[in-house]
Formats: C-alpha cells, structure tokens, sequence
C-alpha cells in the first residue's frame, strides 16, 4: 500500500492545453517525473547496478588475462613515475664482452672466478650470487674443480645458483640429494603432489662449503616482461630459496628460511619486482666489468659491505628482457633487483586482495548513485574525482612500496558510469515515449470530455476509457449527494457494473469514502491489507477486489466524489504512472460535472424566466389589444408620444380630423408634423415634461382651455381643440405623453 499526496489543485481550473503544454514542457526540463523512481531510489538502484558491475569486474579480472595485463600495465606506469634510485647495498660484476675476450670466448672460467671470489672477501663484500648458468651443469668442463671448490668454500661468500626445472608429472622425479638438504627445508605438507621441479646443481663435493644456493626462478607476464620473484620454490618435499634470499640471508645474519618466510608469509608465495628508476633503459646498479675488476681490483674498495651478483652480461651468453621502462634486462640484473628489494626494505607488498574489492565496490556504488541520480553534467565529474582518488591512493601508497592493484577499481568506475549514462538514456527515452503516450491519452479523452454535457454520459465514457488504457478490469465513479453525507454509484464499468448500482457508502466508509473525506489519492495493491477496504461489497456481488487506485473528484477546493480503478488485468500493480494520469482525467472531469451541474442550474432557471415572462407577454398583448379597441372605437383623435415628444401612436379619428396625421408619421416629432404646436408654449416638450412633475392631468375631463387648430376651407371651416398630458407607469415614473384631438366646430357655432 501507498499513501500518495494530495491530488495537485488547479485554482484557475487549468485546461487540457495547460496540462499537454506541461508535459511537453517536461520532455526537456530536469525535473523529476513520477515515470522514474524518485532521486533517492534512483540512487540506491544505480549503487545497486554500480556494485554489479564491480563484482563482475572484479571476477572477471580475476580469472582472466585482461586483469593481469591491465594490472601490469597500470604498475609500469608508476615505475615510471618515481625518482631516480641507485642502489647502495647491491652492485653488480658483468662478464661482458670485454671479460669474453679475456676468457677466450668461454662464458664462464672457474679459475678468474676463484680469483675474483678471492679479491671480494679481500674488500670485505659481504655475499656475492652467481648467476652464471654453467653452475647449475654438473658436467660442465672446469679446468680445475678441485681449486674452484677450495676457492668456494675458502671465499665464505659464494652463493650458487639452482635450476629447478619443471618436469613431467607422469615420470617419477629425482629425490632431493641430501647435499641440498642443508639448504632447503622441508615443506609443510609433504605430499608427492607438492612435487612440482627437478633439480640441477654442482655436485656435491664441489659444493661442500658453500654458504648458500638458491634457485634462480622468475615469474612473466604474457608478453615476456618478467614480473615476480618467488622467495621460496616447492622441489619434491623441499623448498629452496631464491638466489638472492640466499645472499641476502647471509647479509643480515639469518637464515635463508626466515628471509623467505617474512617476504611472502607463506612459503610458497611471489613478490613483485621492484623495478629501480632506469637511466636511459638501464637500471641504476653500479656495474663493473670482471675484466676490468681483475685489472684493477682497486676498484672494489668502494663496494664494501655490499652484496654482489656476478654473472653474464655479453649478448648471447644470457637472456634479455624488456624492462617497465622500456629497457633491457639481464637476469643477473634480475638477481641483483630481487637482492636490492630485499636488503634496502623496498619490497613491493601487496594489501590483501579485500582492500582491492572494497575500493571498487566502493567507488563503483558512489558513482553509480550519481550517475542515476544526476544527469552526466553532474556526475562525469564524480565520475573522474573517483578515478583521481583512485589513482592518487595507489600512487600514495606505491611511494611506500605498497603496490594497491587499482585496475580492477579504474574499469569499474568506466564501466559504471558508461552503463549508468546508457541507462539513463535509456531511461529518458522510455519517459519521452511514455510522454507522448499520455498526451495521446489526454488529448483522446479530452475530446470525449469536451464532448460531453450530460454528467451520465460523461463518466461512462470516462470510465471506459480508463479501462481500457490502463488495462483493469473496472472503474467506478462515486458521487456525493445533496447532504454531502453519502456516496453513490454515479457510473460503472466492468464484469459486475450493473450490481454495484444500488450500493451507498457513506463519507469516509471505504477506501472511496476515505479519499473523498480526505482529499488525498491512494494506491492500495493488495487491499485485503488495509482495513479501508468494505469487502462486504465484494461479498454481496461475488467479487474478488485485489487492487484499487483511487482518487478524489476535485473543483478547487470542493469534492464531488471519487474514482476508482479495480484490479489489472494482467495482475500487475497500479504505479504512480497510473496516479499521475487518472488525476489528469479525474480532474478535468470533475471541472466538466461542476460545469454540467452549473449549466443544468442555469437551464432550469433560464426556462422559468421564459415562462414567466410569457405570461407577461400574454398579459401586456391583451392589454394592447384592449388599448386598441378602446383607442379605435373613440370619437377623439388621440396622439400618443414617447418622452422625447416623437409620435409613437394615431387612432383613426385623429388622422381623419387632421389629415397630416394620416400617414409617415410615426417617429416624427408632434410639433414638428403639426406647425401649430411649437407655436403653443402649454403644448410644446418641455411644458407637458414640466406639467408631469404636477398631478396627472384627466385629459378627457375638460376640453376648454386648450389649443384650437382650424382646418377646412373658408366656406366650411372647421375647429378642432386640442389637450395634451403626460403619461406615467404605476410607479409614477414619466413615459411620455398623449394629446387629444376634437372637433368643436357645432360647439363654437
């Protein structure tokens, strides 16, 4: 159930021009529209499509490439965004070409590296790794394995390189040798399922001694960038260092287990490698020739206290990799990148994966609420706030080696706001039509409105027209009568129309009676809930009554009644959609019935008036035609004149005593046809006006005194006197005037 506000009141009885104009008017204005949720639900439901499309993202990104490669992508940009870093706890010895040409072309020489092992530990270098793959062939030609093995072991800081190769699962791996067992530990799930490389190393009396090996595996991406160190690699039931947890291991005074564990947490975890700023491509090592170094071994005073990775350098003698920047990558520089991270505490940690689906879900709910709730002027710029907050989080915490993934979060973020733009797009063309369609709708019932002066009619045809575009089953109209006290069935439509004729309700029975008291309109789709509802009705007809919308039959400030609508035929709920239209109609229709009952008052009364005045009519008829029997049958000429002396009447008598009176009279002024007259102050206008304001003059009851008027010729003259008086209504209000005519010719004799 709803409770929806009153019903708008158009004080100025607002036409159906009015009502279209607005609604047009709204297919361009940003105001709200009852055709779409509200702006808080409209920002709950895009917070709701925002958190959608963040978990999808975020699964999608995380079980397919795009994720990795968009993640990657994003971290090359901040490494490109750091400052310079030379490294000051690691460097490096290249066997570059110079260093080839001095080996007679080997890529490796057991006796210049005892050597050079011997001249490190002489400069107090605390580790040096080997990243030369010739120490992982236990066939390799030596010339000498027995001093190379005196030069390891003597050195105190060697550390050798391991290949652990991945082999296939359906041949048994080769177990662990127990020479390895002093650098590896045991995994903690001993399972051969664990059991995921081979291993390839120096024998073990060449290895006797040695302070450390570890593997020299790395992690890449799919387009050959290498991307992830693992501090400890599962071989059989072992782990196994890294190269450079090892060395690093032996720099801080630990155990490579203990190195290894406190990187990753857990012992079977990668690290992304934290690439150093590049300078021109090449990394920010300081790097020596071995030549050059066995040349000068001065130059290694300067490397005190550091760690060294030795290894090869020279194109064709070891891989190259393209670096974030765009340069190229030797493993050794791999090595001594993974050893730099670790021993100057610039490990690139990684939040849990928590924090990375919070901030998307986060930022993709904030942006979806906006981009529902305001139109893209307002919500583009949320949208790319969201996305620099993003981005100036990740590039915070990146100064701080903490590597927040923020791809999944910048893709959400798009996503949702393109959706959310498209959506509303879509939203606003489906309001466009809906527009259009209910100004069809008015604009159809409107002529049927217009149409229309009988109240009966009128509903009915209202009624049927609700039906039918609001697809219900019936629609009743309930007017109040004279008492204001009870509402009848005005009109009905629909499977039970004719029984619900007698029914009354009185004011505020009913969900009907309750809109009419109140004034308010109300929706109520499922009105066994509300105990508004009379289903005594329903029980008296057979009915079943599901929903109802109701609203209230206004004229300004007075209530006729109400409508209802009952029931959708497809048995879906009546929207405010349905509010807004039927209160167009309803309204109208309501200034359409006072308009009815007003002209069937005015009728009533305009034909009282004609019947009165008919009578009138025949009353004055039969007193003119009394008048003019009267006037015909006297034996003196009377002359009747208007206020403004203009002759209005002329009896027989008078015309034949005087013949300017016979004809084209009527109208003229008397003085004026009868010269003799003006010439007579007691008979002209003024003097009978003036002679009204006395007591009213019996015209016929003297004829001496008056004006005598001779006519004939000189043998038979003739002499007719005339009297003239005023004439006045029965409220003594002055009319005009008669003048009577005689012949007192036999009088004068």
């Amino acid at each position: 159930m709803a409770h929806l506000p009153k019903a708008p009141v158009d004080n100025s009885t607002s036409t159906f021009a009015s009502l279209l104009a607005r609604l047009r008017r709204r297919g361009w204005e940003p105001v709200r529209s009852n055709a779409v949720l509200d702006g808080r639900q409209r920002a709950s439901w895009g917070m709701g499509i925002g958190l959608c499309v963040a978990l999808i993202t975020l699964l999608l990104l995380q079980f397919h490439p795009l994720g990795t490669k968009l993640e990657y992508d994003t971290l090359d940009f901040c490494f490109q965004l750091r400052g310079k870093h030379t490294s000051q706890k690691v460097a490096i010895l290249a066997a570059d070409d110079a260093t080839l040409r001095r080996w007679n072309g080997r890529v490796f020489d057991d006796r210049e590296i005892g050597r050079l092992l011997r001249l490190l530990k002489a400069h107090r270098v605390r580790a040096a790794a080997l990243a030369f793959p010739a120490l992982t062939d236990s066939s390799w030609p030596f010339h000498n394995r027995a001093q190379f093995a005196h030069d390891l072991k003597s050195s105190g800081i060697a550390h050798l390189p391991l290949a652990l190769n991945t082999h296939n699962k359906s041949q048994a791996a080769s177990p662990v040798p127990e020479y390895l067992e002093h650098y590896s530990w045991p995994h903690s799930q001993s399972n051969a399922s664990l059991t995921k490389h081979s291993i390839g190393a120096l024998p073990a009396h060449m290895t006797t001694g040695v302070v450390g090996m570890g593997h020299t595996t790395f992690g890449w991406d799919d387009d050959g960038r290498p991307r992830k160190s693992f501090p400890s690699l599962p071989a059989q039931t072992r782990n196994f260092p890294s190269l450079a947890v090892s060395a690093a291991a032996q720099v801080r005074g630990q155990s490579a287990r203990a190195v290894a564990q406190e990187l990753s947490g857990s012992v079977s975890e990668s690290m992304l490698l934290n690439f150093p700023k590049a300078n021109d491509g090449r990394l920010s090592f300081p790097t020596l020739s071995i030549a050059r170094v066995l040349q000068q071994p001065e130059l290694l005073k300067a490397w005190a206290g550091r760690a060294v990775v030795i290894g090869p350098a020279a194109a064709g003698t070891t891989p190259f990799y393209i670096s974030p920047h765009n340069g190229h990558v030797s493993k050794a520089q791999l090595h001594a990148i993974e050893l730099d991270n670790i021993l100057s505490d610039n490990v690139l940690r990684t939040p849990p994966l928590f924090w990375s689906w919070l901030l998307t879900m986060l930022a993709c709910a904030i942006v979806g609420g906006f981009v529902a709730a305001r139109p893209p002027l307002w919500s583009a710029p949320v949208a790319l706030l969201a996305l620099g907050t993003v981005f100036l989080l990740a590039i915070g915490l990146f100064a701080h080696n903490v590597w927040l993934n923020v791809a999944a979060p910048t893709l959400g973020i798009g996503l949702t706001y393109a959706s959310g733009v498209i959506g509303r797009a879509r939203r606003e063309a489906r309001e466009a039509t809906h527009i259009g369609s209910t100004i069809e709708a008015i604009t159809q019932v409107s002529e049927i409105i217009t149409a229309q002066t009988k109240s009966d009619e009128l509903l009915d045809l209202v009624l049927a027209w609700t039906v039918h575009v609001m697809r219900a089953e019936g629609a009743s109209a309930l007017l109040l009568d004279a008492s204001g006290e009870k509402l009848h069935f005005a009109a009905t439509t629909g499977p039970v129309a004719k029984q619900l004729m007698p029914f009354t309700l009185n004011l505020g029975e009913g969900i009907a009676g309750w809109v009419t008291q109140t004034g308010e309109a109300v929706v109520v789709n499922d009105v066994h809930r509300d105990k508004r509802f009379k289903k005594d009705i329903d029980e008296a007809i057979g009915f079943t009554t599901r929903s109802i919308l109701c609203l209230p039959l206004r004229v300004h400030d007075r209530i006729l009644g109400a409508v209802e609508v009952i029931n959708r035929i497809d048995g879906s709920r009546f929207t405010e959609d349905d509010v807004e239209l039927l209160a167009a109609v309803a309204n109208q229709a309501a200034v359409v019935l006072d308009n009815a009952r007003l002209y069937a008052m005015l009728s009533e009364r305009v034909m009282q008036s004609e019947s009165e005045l008919a009578v009138t009519n025949q009353r004055l008829e039969a007193e003119k035609n009394l008048l003019h029997t009267v006037l015909q049958s006297m034996t003196e000429g009377v002359v009747v004149t208007d206020i403004k002396g203009r002759i209005q009447l002329v009896n027989p008598t008078a015309a034949q005593l005087l013949p300017e009176l016979d004809r084209g009279v009527i109208g003229l002024p008397l003085h004026e046809v009868l010269s003799e007259l003006s010439l007579s102050a007691a008979h002209s206008p003024g003097n009978i006006l003036e002679s009204a304001t006395g007591p009213a003059t019996e015209i016929l009851s003297s004829r001496h005194g008056g004006l005598q008027l001779l006519r004939g010729d000189i043998d038979s003259p003739r002499i007719i006197e005339s009297q003239s008086a005023p004439l006045r209504g029965t409220d003594g209000a002055l009319f005009g005037g008669v003048t009577v005519f005689a012949d007192v010719t036999e009088e004068r004799r």
